[in-house]
């Protein structure tokens, strides 16, 4: 029986958090470095997208196998693994000498990420208890809202004094404080090679696991490509290592990697089934699927993360290119986010007394009304300032809700699946957040090819009419690099375009902020499902999990 003493639970989550936000923060930090990286080894565009997405790509692709293998190995020695290979990685794609060598390093790190997130999670599960478990979720949903935020902010400040470098070599120390506060504070918790007592769970599933991590990659890569290449017709011809799509083609690269990850991850489906129902042994129990609590609270992670990942995307790209703001002053603007999310998540702990559903609904109704209040802050002619209370409203919302959503999405789960389950819902995270980045990509593509040819058309009327549907297209297909189309064109039309640009793009974003709204809205009508307390009998046997402090 694993045992852990209230002190030292207390220096347990300090690493414990270190881990999560090594693999959260290197999800977005790479953003900011990456036009260094491109000036120094050479990057394509389409590689460019590549070093950004590829680590998404493995991470999701992967969860729910290593939040499997963590069950049986244990967790302890799983995050371990996990933290050396991420920390490898790391340095690999630090000294890669070009593009095809960073981007094979970065599918190796969102890899090692994978390791680490569902572990974390199951962690969370198997040490604390009752309060303390509220306190060690509110800790863990912090540290996901926060580093969100704060890896731009840091990959900025690292790559201005340092180097691209740095944004990978800083996750050597932190791994190595990682590595060394875990094996002081945490006890090894042994694995569970019969899947916490179900006999279906032993042996292997060599099928479903091929099948997951192809449907998953399918989908992850079609989400990823199709607002490059087109949703349906391709736009562009698009290479991919040795594959190259033409424009010619039928359907677009990203269409078909679409449908094949959907078909692949429904027959993933009726293989699981079949197998379960013959008792043999499973990846993922889809019975996990029948606690109303964990199926509800899966599907409110996903769509969350759909509205929170994807503003957040958009909004730096906003400020840098609407705005004209250096990388670094546009993640100070997006600060507020961060420190709402500080301020509110240690609230949740100290109140111990409110279920984690009273605050899950408090902060996801506190992101719609940030929302909706930037919404209306996005005006082209108003200070930039105006943005902060809105974003502190979103970011108090987003340190609430994500601080307790995943402990009560867990928290009617049996304790030697926890693995598997944790997997499941940061699968459900990754897989919102590339629907929400791409979702909310396209709506401001979109608004910036129906509405900006007829605003440069009002202050650039000295430029030819093909000038103007050519600068507009080229900037709505990739608004980071309308910089570069600016030194093309007459000094005297230059504050014309950007004046064109940044109100097209403020409607843009004004409109993606209010779609982002929706699904968060609707995922507080999902939250109202999820228990306010662990349930006692079969799904949480006393004798099953290990003691911790209270």
């Amino acid at each position: 029986m694993t045992t852990i003493d209230k002190p030292t639970s207390r220096f347990a989550l300090v690493f414990l958090g270190m881990a999560t936000a090594l693999a959260i923060i290197d999800a977005t930090i790479v953003n900011v470095a990456l036009p260094s990286i491109s000036a120094d080894i050479g990057l394509s565009l389409s590689a460019g997208e590549w070093v950004v997405s590829g680590y998404g790509l493995t991470l999701a692709s992967l969860l729910i196998s290593f939040g499997r293998v963590a069950d049986r190995l244990g967790q302890r020695r799983m995050l371990l693994i996990g933290v050396v290979a991420f920390a490898a990685t790391s340095l690999v794609c630090a000294l890669a000498p070009n593009g095809s060598v960073l981007i094979i390093g970065r599918l190796a790190q969102g890899a090692a990420a994978a390791a680490l997130l569902p572990t974390v999670q199951g962690m969370l599960q198997s040490l604390y208890r009752g309060p303390a478990l509220m306190t060690a979720f509110a800790v863990y949903g912090a540290t996901i809202g926060s580093a969100a935020a704060l890896g731009p902010l840091l990959g900025s400040a690292l790559v201005d004094d340092f180097g691209w470098q740095a944004a990978f070599l800083i996750n050597l120390p932190l791994g190595a404080i990682v590595i060394a506060g875990v094996l002081r504070t945490i006890p090894s918790i042994p694995g569970q090679p019969s899947g916490g007592g179900r006999p279906s769970g032993q042996g292997a599933d060599p099928l479903g696991q091929l099948l997951l991590l192809l449907g998953l990659a399918g989908l992850i890569f079609g989400l990823v490509e199709a607002p490059r290449g087109g949703w349906f017709a391709p736009v562009q011809q698009i290479s991919v290592g040795f594959l190259t799509w033409s424009s010619a083609a039928p359907i677009s690269l990203g269409f078909t990697t679409l449908v094949l990850g959907v078909l692949l991850l429904a027959v993933f489906v009726q293989v699981e089934r079949r197998r379960g129902q013959a008792g043999r042994s499973t990846l993922v129990d889809l019975s996990l699927f029948g606690i109303p609590s964990f199926a509800s609270g899966s599907l409110a992670i996903m769509v969350v993360a759909l509205g929170e990942f994807g503003i957040l995307f958009l909004l730096p790209l906003y400020l840098q290119v609407g705005r004209g703001l250096s990388p670094l002053h546009a993640q100070l603007v997006v600060l507020p986010t961060a420190l709402g999310s500080f301020i509110s998540a240690p609230l949740t702990a100290g109140r111990k007394g409110v279920p984690a559903r009273t605050w899950v609904l408090l902060g996801l109704g506190l992101e719609v009304l940030g929302l909706l209040l930037l919404s209306i802050a996005l005006s082209p002619g108003a200070s930039v300032l105006w943005m902060a209370l809105p974003l502190l409203v979103y970011g108090t919302g987003v340190g609430f809700a994500i601080s307790q959503l995943t402990g009560a999405t867990l928290l009617e789960i049996p304790f030697g699946r926890t693995g598997q389950a944790s997997g499941l819902s940061s699968t459900a995270r990754q897989l919102g957040s590339a629907v929400g980045v791409a979702a909310l990509t396209a709506i401001l593509s979109g608004v910036l090819g129906a509405t900006l040819a007829g605003h440069l058309a009002t202050t650039v009327p000295e430029l030819p009419a093909a000038a103007r549907s050519m600068l507009a297209s080229t900037i709505a297909a990739s608004p980071a690099d309308s910089a570069r189309l600016l030194a093309s064109l007459p000094p005297g039309s230059v504050a014309g375009v950007r004046q064109a640009t940044e109100s097209s793009l403020a409607l843009g974003v004004r409109i993606a902020a209010l779609a982002a709204a929706l699904p968060i809205a609707g995922a507080w009508l999902l939250a109202r499902r999820l228990p306010t307390r662990r349930p006692t009998g079969p799904l949480a046997p006393s004798s099953s999990p290990p003691s911790t402090a209270s």
